[in-house]
């Protein structure tokens, strides 16, 4: 899963974005200009006359403008796909009706753009081109007729001069300005528009889906996964309600677009701050982008501070672990002392030992914070800290994380066995007990080293 940005909101492009403000300030200052001239005019007419032709030449113009810079919309394979208009400044590919098809209601049913409007657009700037070309010789004479007529409202045939730069510069500043704002704003809008909304099956697919540090330990649905990469046709300036903007976040996530996933959370969480599940999920996306392992602590211990009854069993199994996982690469004493207390809070609710393989987990990260206990007051001796004690806990821990889950032997005969096979030699945490007869029945050691 890739994600493709398009720049199809003045505010994701800098570049458009600054074409727009000068385009606008341009055409504004445009219109102050002019009926600063027509205010100024005395008029013997009606005392609203030019104002009103002025903004009636105005929005004629603005109109054909429009009309002018409407996109096209294309339709393949004879309705089959209904493609959107990439706006300028967005890649083809972004635009294309395969990357982007519509969505549908079972075989043989799709829901098409509309393109009457496009139609009908593309009807009259033909007839409108056609017509001028052919009345080309008329224009002075038609001109000098209209300006005549609007003469007449402003106080008799004298203001026709005046009536006649009235017609041509509101025309044909609207005309510049319905066009180019057509261009820079609505054809976004309309390619926007266009492209298909996540269905709620998806979103709440992708967001019940749980991620961890540990690689390829979360299991996608096929739902999930199809609205992951629904959501990554969009960018993140696209998207305003909560539900979409965190479904971004986590499949970005999913796709380990790390960096794109924590400006994703940020925005989330900035619009839902007691969300438990934005702030673990964030805190998984900076440890997946190499974020310092002390900051990875602390946006977890941030997300724990926020737990509450109506927190989820899954995240709240899932905070945990990754709180007790963290703390272990944290420098002693600290780190294993809050693994300890993290593992035994948890563990001390009867409620959460529901959480299966989790809880596993969770009394692995409590054996190796056992562990490195009794290396490191083995090395720096405190007549308070019972050793044996820290030896008991261990093993009970490890008991217990191989009674739920016998795939756990794996990952407690590396932190058991110095000579265990391409061993990172980090993963040392029970080395101590090595040759303990206890513990290498335990994870499935021979009992002679």
């Amino acid at each position: 899963m890739t994600n493709e940005p398009s720049n199809t909101q003045t505010g994701s492009n800098p570049e458009i974005s600054s074409d727009f403000k000068r385009t606008y300030l341009f055409f504004y200052g445009f219109v102050v200009i002019g009926m600063l001239f027509v205010l100024a005019g005395q008029w013997s007419g009606h005392p609203l006359a030019a104002l009103l032709w002025s903004f009636a030449c105005l929005a004629s113009g603005s109109f054909v403008g429009f009309l002018f810079g409407i996109p096209k919309v294309t339709q393949l394979d004879g309705g089959s796909a209904a493609g959107s208009v990439a706006p300028a400044g967005t890649a083809s590919a972004a635009a294309s009706p395969a990357a982007n098809p519509p969505p549908t209601a079972g075989a043989g049913y799709r829901l098409l753009v509309n393109t009457n409007l496009t139609d009908i657009s593309d009807w009259l700037t033909k007839i409108i081109v056609g017509l001028t070309l052919v009345e080309l010789q008329k224009i002075p004479e038609n001109l000098s007729r209209a300006s005549l007529f609007i003469a007449y409202s402003l106080g008799g045939p004298n203001e026709k001069s005046f009536a006649g730069a009235i017609l041509v510069y509101f025309s044909v500043g609207g005309f510049l300005g319905g066009y180019l704002f057509t261009r820079l704003f609505l054809t976004g809008a309309f390619y926007r528009a266009d492209q298909p909304n996540l269905t709620q099956s998806g979103a709440e697919a992708l967001r019940n889906t749980v991620i961890s540090q540990e690689s390829g330990s979360q299991t996608v649905s096929e739902v999930a996964e199809a609205a992951a990469k629904q959501i990554l046709s969009k960018s993140l300036d696209q998207l305003s309600s909560l539900e979409e903007i965190a479904a971004w976040a986590k499949a970005q996530s999913l796709a380990k677009n790390y960096q794109a996933a924590l400006e994703g959370y940020n925005k989330a969480i900035a619009l839902s701050p007691a969300d438990v599940k934005l702030r673990y999920e964030r805190a998984i996306a900076s440890s997946g982008a190499g974020q310092p392992r002390n900051l990875v602590k602390e946006q977890l211990v941030d997300a724990y501070k926020w737990l509450n009854p109506q927190t989820s069993p899954d995240v709240r199994a899932h905070l945990y672990k990754e709180l007790t996982y963290a703390c272990l690469y944290l420098d002693p004493p600290e780190g294993f002392s809050r693994a300890i207390q993290f593992a035994e809070e948890f563990l001390s609710d009867p409620a959460n030992l529901m959480a299966g393989r989790v809880v596993a987990k969770i009394q692995v990260n409590r054996a190796a914070a056992y562990g490195q206990m009794h290396r490191w007051y083995t090395l720096h001796p405190d007549p308070s800290v019972d050793l044996k004690l820290c030896r008991d806990r261990a093993l009970e821990a490890v008991k217990a994380a191989v009674a739920i889950d016998p795939g756990a032997q794996e990952q407690l005969r590396l932190l058991v066995d110095p000579n265990f096979p391409n061993k990172d030699q980090k993963e040392n945490d029970l080395e101590d007990f090595a040759n303990d007869a206890e513990f290498r029945e335990a994870v499935g050691l021979p009992n002679s080293p």
